[in-house]
């Protein structure tokens, strides 16, 4: 047969063999790889729910991801009897919470999940177990090199109590809702790297309690506002009441595409006509909607903040009724309008790059938004929720005193220029008793006609000896209120800063409180 007519794996049968043997290789070693990592690579929710029934945070943020190794920890009190109910933590360093849960029954024990990305830590001792005690100090445990994926380790907890709580309603009978009671300290401090504890069916047994120690426990049940109970240092029993009922929001939210923004944070802050509340940070469900309750009564502005600072939707409420559910239509995640744009610049009036831009409303508490001047032409523009108020801005740079524009209109557009200014300072005596100097005094300068310390531009401690110093005040005229407490005990109006040499006002001499 001639040599040109044959084909070419005719001609080299031993490539064929070669390829052939290659590609089964590459499939073995592929399932061999796949079938070895398959216990370990689970995502960590379904891997601990087969193998311990523990209590775990609701809300932890590796809950879908592949895990390594298991922890197993154990606490037990002084006599080694098995403590059911005490919550538990792994940390990293930098006091990261890695993973965390509650002891379960019989033996007082948890499976604490260690995920990939912290594998390592673990086994480089980077990480500790530590067990959280409600009016105590936390107890530190060492977690031995762990061996297949497990290692365990027992926490002994000392002179502590098991609490006992009910939610119980306005007859004293048990409220079978989900709760959740966060036992702070008698200071109202929550403890380090705590969660709250969950009460399933109105009742929840809350370990680890240290037994000399009072607890303030805040009470969580949706649809109710919180509660706050005292406990005494002596009771191992607590009936707490439910809270009452709220107004309920359900509202769908959306992305710039239109498509529902599924278990995504979202920042809330409310503002009513009692001020501003406290940020609350709330996943949306599964299906989209934002749900939470508000309080009743009051017509509110609710301020919605995704991921980026700059993108949200605003809500006006009606008066809202207990127990009733508002639900307005669907509302877009989109940009915020511009409030306010302008450039900052320095004294000799070249652009001031990084500069920090603050925005607050105008001689009240309230929300502040910040923003950075840009690193080239030092502009900035400011992208949020409208204030119903006039506002004041006021810039700083490191190493020079601040600018400060004020009363500007909420809905102005008009570009604003702030020019920084050589620092001054405000220094002066306070004259009062040794005592009073020792509960604290503060010296904050505002601008003139305001009278909280929340608009502060600047603010200082007053020493032993009376003497306090204002660094870094720009020319201008403000307010000196000396705090005492909550209130201003002393207040020097209108004090000049001069461009050299700061402020010579002899009233700042000596100023006397009591």
């Amino acid at each position: 047969m001639d040599a040109s007519s044959t084909s070419f794996w005719e001609r080299r049968p031993w490539l064929g063999a070669i390829l052939f043997a290659l590609l089964v290789s590459g499939v073995g070693l592929f399932l061999a790889i796949k079938v070895g990592q398959r216990p370990h690579l689970r995502s960590t929710w379904s891997l601990v729910s087969k193998i311990h029934r523990g209590h775990y945070d609701a809300a932890t943020p590796w809950r879908n991801d592949p895990i390594r190794v298991l922890v197993r920890i154990r606490t037990h009190d002084e006599a080694n009897a098995p403590i059911v109910g005490a919550q538990v933590a792994l940390i990293a360093e930098g006091f990261k919470v890695v993973s965390r849960g509650f002891t379960a029954p019989p033996e007082g024990h948890i499976h604490l999940p260690v995920p990939e990305r912290f594998a390592r830590a673990v086994f480089n001792g980077e990480i500790r177990a530590a067990a959280i005690i409600p009016g105590g100090s936390t107890v530190w445990g060492e977690i031995p090199p762990p061996k297949e994926g497990m290692t365990s380790l027992q926490i002994g907890l000392e002179s502590t109590r098991t609490i006992q709580v009910s939610l119980v309603d306005a007859e004293g009978r048990l409220v079978t809702k989900v709760a959740r009671v966060n036992p702070l300290g008698a200071d109202g401090i929550k403890p380090a790297f705590s969660t709250p504890w969950t009460l399933e069916r109105g009742t929840a047994r809350i370990a680890g309690v240290r037994r000399d120690a009072a607890l303030l426990l805040e009470t969580q049940v949706a649809g109710h506002a919180p509660v706050r109970t005292h406990l005494s240092a002596a009771r191992e029993s607590i009936q707490i009441p439910l809270g009452a009922p709220c107004a309920q929001l359900s509202v769908p939210l959306r992305n710039g595409q239109n498509k529902p923004l599924r278990n995504h944070p979202i920042r809330l802050r409310v503002e009513d006509e009692a001020g501003v509340r406290p940020i609350r940070m709330i996943h949306t469900d599964p299906d989209g909607h934002l749900r939470t309750d508000l309080q009743p009564g009051n017509q509110m502005r609710l301020i919605l903040t995704g991921r980026e600072t700059t993108k949200g939707a605003i809500l006006e409420t009606p008066r809202l009724q207990p127990n009733e559910v508002w639900k307005p239509a669907a509302v877009r995640i989109a940009e915020f309008p511009v409030l306010l744009r302008g450039k900052v610049l320095k004294p000799d009036g070249t652009p001031c790059a990084d500069a920090m831009v603050t925005v607050r409303p105008w001689g009240q508490t309230g929300r502040v938004e910040t923003t950075r001047t840009s690193r080239d032409l030092g502009e900035f523009v400011v992208r949020c929720a409208p204030f119903s108020n006039p506002v004041f801005v006021t810039a700083f740079c490191e190493g020079l005193a601040g600018g400060i524009h004020e009363q500007i209109a909420p809905t102005a557009h008009a570009a604003l220029t702030i020019r920084l200014a050589v620092t001054g300072r405000i220094s002066g005596v306070v004259d009062a008793v040794a005592a009073v100097i020792e509960e604290g005094v503060t010296v904050i300068a505002v601008l003139p006609g305001i009278r909280n310390s929340a608009a502060a531009l600047h603010a200082t401690h007053v020493e032993r000896d009376g003497r306090f110093e204002l660094l870094g005040v720009a020319t201008g005229v403000y307010d000196i209120l000396v705090v005492r407490g909550d209130e201003a005990a002393h207040v020097i109006e209108k004090v000049l800063v001069a461009p050299e040499g700061g402020a010579t006002d002899p009233r700042l001499t000596t100023i006397r409180i009591r």
